[in-house]
């Protein structure tokens, strides 16, 4: 399961932990769990989204989460050499 969420944050650069949990069969806890398991083992990388979102998301109507009532703080990661090296390998870290 974590190669595979790993392959899904490549295929959706935008996703949420509660869509992840439902296509995944799993629980919101656990894909934290992985999420924060592939970023300790330098599979994935937190980026700074803080100067793309400083306006909130009512401002860019591209963004999928432009009409979200929540002001919840976006997080984006993205899949480093090494996370890409794990979905070829079909090896975990």
């Amino acid at each position: 399961m974590v190669t595979d969420i790993l392959k899904a944050i490549v295929h959706q650069p935008i996703f949420s932990k509660k869509n992840l949990a439902h296509q995944f069969h799993t629980s919101e806890p656990m894909i934290e769990q992985v999420l924060s398991d592939l970023k300790r083992m330098g599979c994935i990388q937190e980026e700074d989204t803080s100067n793309l979102c400083d306006k909130g998301c009512a401002s860019c109507k591209g963004c999928p989460m432009a009409s979200s009532t929540t002001s919840n703080t976006i997080i984006s990661f993205r899949v480093t050499e090494k996370g890409k090296r794990v979905i070829n390998q079909k090896n975990f870290c």
